[in-house]
């Protein structure tokens, strides 16, 4: 029987810190805008109702993907039922009006078969009327879906309208819902909605201004959209593009790319020309850009909240990590260790804390770049990695850092401005370690990146004055890392970045190596068994030295080891644990380690994961169903088929065999296991039960 694919979780799993704080929704210029909601407050909102089936579907998510802010409004497939459900909106009084546009936007996440999602109104609450109807049998990216409603609903001071499912919810795994607007419809208005013209961007290149323009209204427009560029006052240039047979709700991007500016500021200015336009106010945008001759690229600036005690940290830093290290020396991170779930990481500052309430970061993990939340931090990509790299910046920073003395840390930093910035910037620095292995606790991660020891000269930053073009400054900060959980001063890294504190905005980040001076040995671990083999690929354990494999002969060497005292462990599949300490002093140091053998026939601990002479089972090569965590296999039915799920281990001669013995534990939902045989690994159908 295959198995099928599991339903999508309901949000992104996170660690709450019990804070919060909500969004503001952008409301765009019509005529009247009569009601707003951005789920950004309780769920559900505040005279918001349900009806139909199974209302407990509506939830609120952690989550930004109809493209809005976090959070949006979610309808989840579980529990599982066949019907209609509703969310459904205060009552609104539309009285006076002749016709009203619902604008929200949508993304939806199908699983199987086809379902209906619609717009329903109702000036009396029982009798519904549909005004938009969508039957998908797939995937719905982000959009923003327009609802010209003019029926007989319009018009009543008890106007409602509601977010309809209809079909099977397990043909769904979720619908998210934000930025609901409720506006006045007016014939005639023609309006921009988006200016989009780079703030910062080099001279004597072609600078293009893009501009979405939308018709508002309820009747077909011809029109002209004029663009005028001023330095001062000063018009510098000037076109138009005419817009022709514009329908109700259509949208149209336009590009002006007929400029070549010289340095300079300048206002770029977008304006609608419609006749009859009966909304004056959204005719126009206007935008600054600096040109200047001397641009930066901006080295991405990265920022993660963290803990050791989160287990869905666990899960994210793997992917970060992994799109960080395919792009070495080309960004900037900063991880901050915070002080939740439970007790919190073991490497928690309160600097930390401090960024948090920068930030109003409100669970872990939260993940940063260039100061715009990436969310979930499990979706971090090369995509979105290389469109943040192609980000620019006026400002350069040069960094040189080193240690002294074996524990004084001395960062000076240099800052060229190659634009005009207003007063309002600070700089901020911090050291952080490359890798830590001291602060484990709870979550099964054993090794930690980039993790911030300190803030220099604090988490208040220095303030900067208004920097002009060719202005330069220079800083200088020390510390003391013996007063921080810094493990090994080798290993430490030192990260400047320029911010403003009201937007958030990051101009430029430098990330440099600390250098020094080091007094450092050599470990070598030689690893063998009780019967005088060599013992590969065992894994040793170094304290805050780090981990490492030996290799075909049992060695391993770990250089650069500080003099200093240390707890080892040696790790391998089928043999028993090898634990001790070591003190290093002032020489190179070897260790000859003898690994016991079982007095078993067949033993295995999966210590080290699943050995690969293993087989797994699982169906429809499923890997959640069966997989190694922390020491332990995990067996995990993702729905409620009846297939097994079967670990296999190698060959066994069991014409030797007396007794078997096994451990498992953390049952849930009463499951059942069973031990037997197979004829091979590649038949699981001969499994025969020898006990359950």
């Amino acid at each position: 029987m295959a198995q099928e694919k599991p339903h999508i979780p309901p949000q992104q799993i996170k660690c709450y810190s019990g804070q919060y704080s909500p969004n503001e929704i952008e409301i765009p210029k019509g005529v009247n805008s009569i009601f707003t909601e951005d789920f950004s407050g309780t769920f559900p909102p505040s005279e918001w109702t349900f009806a139909g089936e199974s209302t407990t579907n509506w939830i609120t998510s952690e989550t930004n993907n109809a493209g809005g802010s976090v959070p949006e409004a979610r309808f989840y497939y579980y529990p599982t039922f066949t019907g209609e459900s509703k969310f459904i909106s205060p009552e609104i009084s539309t009285t006076g009006m002749d016709g009203v546009v619902l604008e929200f936007k949508q993304f939806i996440n199908h699983y199987s078969g086809d379902v209906t999602f619609s717009i329903q109104t109702s000036s009396d609450g029982n009798n519904w009327i549909t005004a938009w109807s969508e039957e998908i049998s797939g995937d719905v990216p982000a959009e923003t879906i327009n609802v010209m409603i003019d029926n007989s609903d319009v018009g009543s001071s008890s106007f409602q309208f509601a977010f309809v499912f209809d079909g099977n919810s397990n043909n769904l795994n979720y619908w998210d819902i934000d930025d609901v607007i409720l506006t006045e419809s007016v014939e005639y208005d023609a309006g921009i909605y988006l200016l989009n013209v780079a703030s910062l961007a080099p001279s004597n290149e072609t600078l293009d201004v893009l501009a979405s323009i939308k018709n508002y209204g309820t009747e077909t427009i011809s029109f002209d959209v004029n663009l005028n560029i001023y330095e001062s006052s000063t018009l510098v240039h000037s076109s138009s593009i005419n817009i022709s047979n514009l329908s109700t709700n259509e949208e149209e991007i336009l590009t002006f790319s007929d400029w070549v500016p010289a340095p300079g500021i300048y206002n770029v200015v977008v304006s609608t020309d419609l006749t009859g336009d009966e909304n004056s106010d959204n005719d126009s945008m206007e935008a600054e850009t600096q040109i200047i001759d001397n641009i930066q690229s901006k080295k991405p600036y990265f920022e993660e909240f963290t803990s050791a005690t989160c287990i869905p940290c666990a899960g994210t830093n793997p992917v970060i990590d992994q799109v960080l290290f395919n792009n070495l020396g080309e960004y900037s991170l900063v991880k901050y260790q915070v002080n939740w779930p439970g007790v919190g990481d073991p490497y928690y500052i309160e600097e930390a804390g401090e960024r948090v309430d920068y930030y109003n970061v409100t669970s872990a993990p939260t993940f940063f770049g260039n100061a715009e939340i990436i969310t979930p931090a499990s979706s971090m990509s090369q995509e979105i990695f290389d469109e943040l790299a192609e980000q620019v910046s006026g400002l350069q920073i040069q960094i040189e850092a080193t240690i002294e003395n074996e524990t004084d840390l001395i960062a000076n930093i240099d800052l060229t401005s190659f634009a005009q910035y207003p007063a309002g910037y600070k700089l901020y620095m911090a050291v952080v370690e490359k890798v830590t292995w001291g602060n484990v606790a709870s979550n099964g991660e054993e090794e930690f990146h980039n993790v911030m020891m300190a803030m220099l000269p604090n988490s208040e930053g220095i303030s900067l004055d208004e920097l002009n073009i060719n202005d330069e400054l220079s800083f200088s900060e020390s510390l003391d890392i013996s007063t921080t959980f810094v493990e090994q001063a080798n290993d430490l890294m030192v990260v400047a970045w320029v911010q403003n504190d009201d937007s958030h905005e990051v101009i430029q980040s430098e990330m440099v190596d600390v250098e020094g001076d080091f007094e450092t040995y050599s470990v070598t671990f030689n690893v063998s068994d009780s019967d005088g083999n060599f013992v590969e690929e065992a894994l040793v354990k170094f304290d805050i030295n780090g981990h490492q494999e030996t290799n075909a002969d049992g060695e391993t060497i770990f250089e650069e080891v500080f003099s200093g005292s240390y707890t080892y462990e040696v790790h391998k599949s089928g043999l028993y644990i090898y634990s001790g300490e070591v003190t290093v002093g002032n020489e190179n140091q070897t260790i000859n380690v003898v690994m016991e053998v079982p007095n078993y026939f067949f033993y295995e601990d999966f210590g080290d994961g699943i050995p690969n002479d293993w087989t797994r089972y699982t169906n429809n090569n499923n890997s959640n169903a069966l997989y190694w965590y922390d020491g332990f296999i995990i067996f995990w039915r993702t729905t409620s088929a009846t297939n097994d799920i079967q670990l296999i281990s190698p060959m066994i001669n069991l014409s030797q065999a007396g007794t078997l013995f096994f451990e498992t534990f953390g049952a849930n939902m009463a499951p059942s296991i069973s031990i037997g045989t197979v004829d091979s690994p590649d038949e699981p159908e001969t499994f025969e039960e020898i006990a359950n």
